[in-house]
């Protein structure tokens, strides 16, 4: 009978490798400060932890490169953050510019998803936010466009959205096709994974108080908002559940 490890972390695979490299790049960008505190940690001990999770996403994901799958995934972040922020401001123009013509308000509305796509900035989900980005792509005509622009909302405003659409979705192919050549698990990999987990929990719970004046530092060596952000969420019900820093 096959022995079976149970995870000790309840994050996807990659975004726990991803998760990991991401706080090791950051306490090598710290290790002057980290390392007077912890003669432990000097040269070359993160170094170390990431060929470790090199070796692990080859292992796991049959990928070569954390560096390059981690930049794919905090690019989709990024543009999803912008993409957000521009539709939000391009809604609330259209619903206070044509207040006094409710039809043709709610008219453009549809036409552009917004009124399909509503939980875009709460929920984070990636596949609403391009179905919204590409519905606002193909509906907007230029006629729409000049409609638009004539009650005061900028054109640069209008194909950022557009060119968003675009990005994000190109992104978001390249970070799945990174995600999705994933290797079958053996149990010593999956006990690899938690010893790597395990490694980088106590790296961010040493860390952490060491920059208990310097918020934007404190964070990060925060496992969860990194891990958040690595995948898109907001909220996560799992790490809700296990908060390990």
């Amino acid at each position: 009978m096959t022995q079976k490890v149970e995870r000790s972390y309840s994050i996807k695979d990659a975004d726990l490798l991803l998760t990991a490299s991401t706080v090791v790049e950051n306490a090598n960008s710290e290790k002057e400060f980290l390392q007077k505190e912890r003669s432990v940690w000097r040269d070359p001990f993160f170094n170390d932890i990431s060929k470790r999770i090199d070796h692990a996403i080859q292992t796991n994901l049959g990928y070569d490169s954390a560096k390059h799958l981690r930049k794919a995934t905090l690019s989709i972040n990024s543009i999803q953050a912008e993409a957000v922020t521009d539709l939000a401001i391009c809604k609330v123009q259209i619903q206070e510019d044509f207040k006094k013509t409710p039809e043709r308000r709610n008219e453009i509305l549809t036409e552009l998803g917004f009124n399909l796509y509503t939980d875009i900035k709460k929920n984070g989900n990636q596949q609403e936010l391009v179905g919204l980005l590409y519905q606002f792509k193909t509906n907007m005509t230029e006629d729409l466009k000049k409609e638009l622009i004539e009650k005061g909302i900028s054109p640069t405003r209008i194909e950022a959205i557009i060119k968003h659409a675009d990005f994000l979705h190109s992104a978001n192919v390249l970070q799945e096709a990174n995600k999705s050549a994933r290797k079958v698990q053996t149990v010593t990999s999956v006990a690899e994974l938690n010893d790597l987990y395990s490694d980088i929990i106590s790296i961010c719970k040493i860390a952490k108080p060491l920059y208990s004046n310097q918020p934007h530092k404190k964070d990060l060596f925060s496992f969860n908002k990194i891990s958040k952000t690595i995948s898109g969420k907001t909220t996560s019900a799992a790490s809700a559940k296990k908060k390990p820093e």
